[in-house]
């Protein structure tokens, strides 16, 4: 009766034993669970800036206006907005008709204020298309070097031939 009884305790023992380690994992990755939905809980708050971008239609001491496909978007400019040239300090002065700025901003009822304008900001596509014709001019450059390393191997071949005759 007494091994019987010690043979149960043992098993008992072990029952316990083994669960307790992977209900310990998952409780880990509970508490991972938990964390994440705490970080996705402040995810859930919308940001307060968002990007803008586009090409200067007009410019004054308090709004930037931006042209659009359809109309124009008017940004607000306050005496908190950051004037920047790439990570350099810019000048609302540097801010020009034509020119192609973005930066970041945010909504004050139904306005948009401008928090930050990056003056330093290149047309989207210039840079990309500028890269294809360097990249363009170089394989023009190497294909005419190619072709006239085999023109003159062809030159040399010849001569070889007529030399060997």
């Amino acid at each position: 009766m007494k091994s019987i009884f010690s043979i149960l305790a043992l098993t008992a023992a072990f029952a316990i034993a083994v669960p307790a380690p992977t209900f310990a994992a998952a409780k880990k990755k509970g508490d991972a669970a938990d964390d994440s939905s705490k970080k996705s809980g402040e995810g859930e708050k919308k940001k307060d800036t968002y990007p803008y971008y586009g090409e200067v239609s007009d410019i004054s001491a308090t709004t930037l206006t931006l042209k659009k496909k359809e109309g124009e978007r008017k940004l607000e400019i306050t005496k908190d907005t950051v004037y920047k040239n790439g990570k350099e300090a810019a000048k609302a002065a540097d801010v020009k008709k034509g020119a192609w700025v973005g930066g970041s901003a945010k909504k004050d009822g139904d306005k948009e204020v401008a928090v930050s304008i990056n003056v330093g900001v290149k047309q989207k596509g210039d840079a990309k298309e500028g890269d294809k014709k360097a990249e363009g001019d170089k394989k023009t450059t190497d294909k005419k070097a190619d072709d006239k390393k085999a023109t003159d191997k062809k030159a040399d071949t010849t001569k070889k031939k007529k030399d060997a005759s």
